[in-house]
């Protein structure tokens, strides 16, 4: 049988796609572990052309024993108004509190034992490796007990619990008096804080989605999200820019600037509740518009179950030393009318971390600080991760842990960052990181450095592990990726550990997994499938071609019986020689095409219905070539 030109360059360019596509597959998206070290270079100078970020802030100086303080700084980079866009990642030195490295918020409860004066460096880096890399602002910050007397309206201190410290109420004569929102006002003069509803709220956001107030110093605006439980607005300093307050629900001091709205959450959902926008100031006297947002109607319903709590931070890290023992705080805010029993569960972290009871009740509306303490001194040197699990009869609410425990001498300091662009990652996909290796020891000769890669899920468990040994005297920065895998779900840690001559150093990242993975297409068995496919199509050509041989040969008669000349036998003779020539040929393809099915299935290429389909098509050509043909 004749084959064409066009039906070869079929064939042709499908094997040449398919070996293109595997090329890629094996090069490109399969990594291997390699051993080996970067190679210094004589005459390269690297040039660093970088713009310093700027870090602003406006954390309060001043924290209360047993009271949420928080301070969302933040940082600016004018290298981010260009193409490339550098991650700006923060960092304090303070053993108070970590800051959020990504978002910059500091929130921590402080504890009895960390009362006291502190000077502590926050400082945000760009990520770009230069000497002008940094930004960095001491803020001084005392931490005491709060009382009624101390001159300062804080903690849960209000203007009829504490007038001394707060000032008078609205509408008691002494801030503002009785007057409506713009008008000529009582006791105090000049206007104040609006005529409360029957309820007693100045805001009351289930009659009405925003509101203006006007108020001075020592003014507290009493507002309501459900119109149920009521929260407290108190004014403690007025400037000409902006407004010093605090929040008796969130006890922080918040300061709102001319212009740019404040928005608060209230039940730890992730939901702006309420935005507080500084409209006006003509000093002594401030309006105050306060908008209702999307997530009041989510706060009303939780408030609506009767159980409603939120634990802060929603994420812990620490590192220490073997050894060392660390206290670290926690809060449990209710936003319920009605007290809540909670249990807490460890994860992962059992042999690291503790706290002081393991059920707790909190009372409506309280704010109850946890203590959480770490303990290094019966573990080795290493990552440890898990959560804890805040539950009550409703609800459930997770704290993520990471930790990372050192040798007491480090000689190799480790920095690893995942970009924001890697920070959400489908399963089956990989997540990237970059990767800093800093020696802290002088080295005249390249040492082997054994890195060992993790990825661990929310309880602890090590789902990936990978390792790499590489050569280096000095400084060396690098990408590094891990395979996601296909059943993981929701937040996950990516750790490196570096270990030399008995120092072990350590650094993590965070990342969390979403979506749904495409498993049945994974780039390895799309590549597999196409193999298979084109045997498959191989074998079908084949077939057809040994049917058409077949059929040709029982068609045939005998020279004699066509009464052939002798040259015309000679010809007829000849080509049946050939015929069966190939059909010897076409067996031993055969049996090398079921040998080449037995070891695909072998390998985990072939599922077991598309072995035993192909299988069985070969051994039918098999036994079908086998027969002798009739001459």
């Amino acid at each position: 049988m004749r084959v064409s030109n066009n039906l070869l360059a079929f064939f042709s360019a499908v094997l040449l796609l398919t070996s293109l596509f595997n090329a890629y597959i094996l090069i490109d998206r399969l990594e291997a572990k390699v051993s080996g070290g970067a190679v210094n270079i004589d005459g390269i100078v690297k040039i660093c052309v970088n713009h310093p970020p700027v870090l602003s802030q406006s954390c309060s100086n001043d924290s209360g024993v047993g009271f949420l303080y928080e301070c969302d700084t933040d940082a600016s980079d004018v290298d981010n108004a260009q193409q490339v866009v550098q991650n700006l990642t923060f960092t304090d030195d303070s053993p108070l509190f970590t800051i959020n490295p990504s978002t910059g918020v500091i929130s921590f409860t402080p504890i009895s034992s960390q009362k006291g004066n502190y000077s502590i460096i926050l400082s945000v880096d760009d990520g770009s490796g230069c000497t002008n890399s940094q930004d960095s602002e001491i803020i001084p910050l005392e931490i005491r007990d709060f009382f009624c007397g101390d001159l300062s309206c804080n903690g849960v201190e209000t203007c009829s619990s504490c007038p001394g410290d707060c000032g008078a109420c609205a509408g008691s004569g002494g801030a503002g008096g009785g007057g409506g929102a713009g008008g000529g006002g009582g006791g105090g003069g000049g206007g104040g804080a609006g005529t409360p509803t029957k309820d007693g709220f100045h805001v009351d956001f289930s009659e009405a989605d925003s509101k203006i107030v006007r108020a001075k110093e020592g003014t507290v605006i009493k507002f309501s999200l459900d119109g149920v439980v009521g929260h407290e607005f108190r004014f403690i300093e007025v400037h000409e820019d902006r407004v010093i307050a605090i929040i008796r629900s969130k006890p922080n001091t918040y300061i709102v600037y001319l212009g740019k709205p404040l928005p608060i959450d209230f039940n730890g959902d992730g939901k702006i509740d309420v935005e507080i926008v500084l409209e006006k100031v003509i000093p002594p006297e401030a309006w105050v518009k306060f908008v209702k947002r999307e997530g009041v109607e989510s706060y009303v319903e939780d408030s609506r179950k009767g159980e409603s709590f939120s634990i802060e931070p929603e994420q812990i890290r620490v590192t220490l030393k073997e050894g060392e023992k660390l206290e670290k705080s926690l809060i449990a805010k209710s936003s319920s009318p009605k007290p809540i029993e909670i249990s807490v569960e460890v994860f992962g972290v059992g042999e690291v971390v503790s706290l002081l009871s393991e059920r707790f009740t909190i009372n409506p509306f309280e704010i109850k600080p946890l203590s959480l303490r770490f303990d290094t001194g019966n573990i080795s040197a290493g990552v440890y991760s898990g959560s804890l699990l805040f539950s009550s009869n409703k609800l459930k609410k997770q704290v993520q842990l990471v930790v990372e425990v050192e040798t007491k001498r480090v000689i190799f300091d480790l920095s690893l960052n995942i970009p924001t662009s890697s920070k959400e990652v489908k399963p089956g996909a990989r997540v990237v990181a970059s990767l800093d290796v800093h020696s802290l020891e002088p080295f005249v000769e390249e040492v082997p450095l054994l890195l060992v890669y993790q990825l661990r899920d929310v309880l602890g468990n090590v789902v990936v592990e990978e390792e790499e040994t590489i050569l280096t005297k000095g400084d060396i920065t690098f990408s590094k990726s891990l395979p996601v895998p296909n059943d993981a779900r929701g937040p996950m840690v990516f750790s490196v550990a570096a270990k030399y001559s008995g120092s072990v150093g350590t650094s993590t990242d965070t990342f969390t997994v979403v979506g749904r993975g495409l498993e049945f297409l994974s780039p390895v068995r799309i590549s597999g499938l196409l193999v298979i496919a084109l045997v498959l199509l191989i074998i079908g050509f084949f077939a057809y071609r040994h049917h058409s041989f077949l059929s040709l040969i029982k068609s045939d008669r005998s020279p004699r019986q066509k009464g052939l000349s002798a040259s015309g036998a000679k010809k007829f003779l000849s080509t049946v020689a050939k015929r069966l020539g190939k059909n010897v040929a076409d067996q031993q393809r055969c049996r090398k095409q079921l040998a080449a099915l037995v070891k695909a299935k072998e390998e985990g290429i072939l599922s077991d219905g598309a072995f035993q389909r192909a299988k069985q098509g070969l051994e039918r050509k098999l036994r079908h070539l086998e027969r002798k043909p009739k001459i």
